[in-house]
């Protein structure tokens, strides 16, 4: 649920400091504003509102054992976080709707590529801690007793232990969805593409880069040079250039409900630019700098994108546990 006030950002709470974590009162003590919206009757926010942010691995140590165990620690922190949550609401007799994001492993698949080892090792280790978060969730008395209080450390025994002997007995009535919001692919050094002048000088910017747009790349035009950019692109692909790329003006990419089946606000289309140019193979567009660093280094380096139209970035998992399915 959200404040009637919310305008669509997202809150913070630097912005909101009264809003606290997310467990939603009781229905009978709730108060219907609007068809959209849902206020506690006593307006305490911080009963039915929580954020909390996990940590993340550093930059620097993507690629080592370090930077994967980091990741790992980070997600079992944020489970621990969700046990404690589900434990609270329990006690309280709430129902309640509790979200978890972590930026791995698209941030290792980013600056590694796909296929990496320690990209597998943290696959592996979120896994395994979505599974220990299910097993503890199959015993409401030993989610109670290691998650009940406010401690901070009284999660450590629920690590220790994956699995819950026993039969199926005071399950927690509780349902998990797990999802991602894309695929990756892998970009080769010799598939990172700049674009070419010809190109550049009719821009005034372009949303590029291996690790951004590069596979949906916003064009912004200048003044009067939309047809001579359109003109340009077609010559160089007749040359053997920017073939895996399809250059649709925001209009034709709107008609083809690539942004979805509403077409973008107003507010945002200012930053679409005049053209999108969608990869239709394995290239990324990428700027100077990364070029100079990833492909053209005397070390090349593969790295990860996504953001395009290949299954392997459109296809991501969708897993539905519910108690009834054991």
């Amino acid at each position: 649920q959200t404040s009637p006030k919310w305008n669509g950002n997202r809150t913070t709470k630097n912005e909101h400091p009264a809003i606290e974590p997310g467990i939603r009162p009781p229905r009978d003590k709730v108060l219907k504003v609007d068809d959209s919206h849902q206020l506690p009757i006593n307006g305490n926010f911080s009963s039915w509102l929580q954020t909390a942010t996990i940590g993340e691995t550093s930059f620097d140590t993507l690629g080592d054992v370090k930077g994967s165990n980091d990741a790992i620690s980070a997600f079992q922190n944020g489970i621990d976080d969700v046990l404690h949550h589900i434990s609270s609401a329990e006690q309280k007799g709430y129902n309640t709707y509790t979200y978890l994001y972590t930026t791995h492993p698209d941030k290792h698949m980013h600056k590694l590529g796909t296929d990496h080892v320690e990209v597998s090792r943290v696959v592996r280790g979120i896994d395994a801690e979505i599974e220990r978060l299910w097993n503890i969730l199959g015993n409401r008395k030993k989610l109670l007793k290691s998650y009940g209080s406010g401690d901070s450390n009284c999660g450590a025994p629920g690590r220790q232990e994956n699995g819950i002997s026993g039969a199926k007995i005071d399950r927690v009535d509780a349902s998990l969805v797990v999802t991602a919001d894309h695929g990756h692919i892998n970009i080769d050094p010799q598939n990172m593409i700049q674009l070419p002048n010809e190109i550049l000088s009719c821009l005034e910017y372009a949303n590029i880069g291996v690790h951004g747009k590069g596979r949906h790349a916003y064009l912004h035009c200048r003044s009067g040079y939309m047809d001579i950019l359109q003109q340009r692109w077609e010559n160089l692909q007749n040359c053997g250039q920017l073939n895996d790329f399809l250059l649709l003006t925001i209009k034709e990419a709107i008609d083809e409900h690539l942004f979805g089946p509403i077409p973008p606000r107003l507010e945002v289309r200012p930053r679409l630019g005049d053209f999108v140019a969608i990869a239709t193979g394995a290239r990324c567009l990428v700027t100077g700098k990364e070029a100079q660093k990833f492909r053209f280094s005397s070390c090349p380096c593969r790295q990860g994108a996504h953001g395009s139209l290949l299954p392997e970035e459109m296809s991501i998992p969708l897993i539905i546990v519910t108690p009834e399915s054991e």
